[in-house]
């Protein structure tokens, strides 16, 4: 008897302070089943309070805010 489950998607956020960036990432990810976007923003402060709701971060190394990763750790 097999167990069939059904994962659910990597929830990622996407840290960077560039529009076409963000765009370019979303539709990479648009049509993966397995990666789901679900915050897209242009600072690390807008993405505090929902850290429970994400498995991954690509953040981008310098924003124009003066975030680094360093900063971020």
């Amino acid at each position: 008897m097999s167990t069939d489950t059904v994962a659910r998607p990597l929830r990622i956020a996407h840290v960077d302070d560039h529009e076409t960036v963000q765009l370019g990432f979303a539709s990479l990810l648009a049509d993966q089943v397995d990666l789901e976007l679900v915050a897209s923003v242009s600072s690390v402060d807008e993405l505090r309070g929902t850290l429970d709701a994400i498995d991954l971060v690509v953040l981008d190394i310098r924003l124009s805010d003066g975030s680094t990763v360093e900063r971020n750790l």
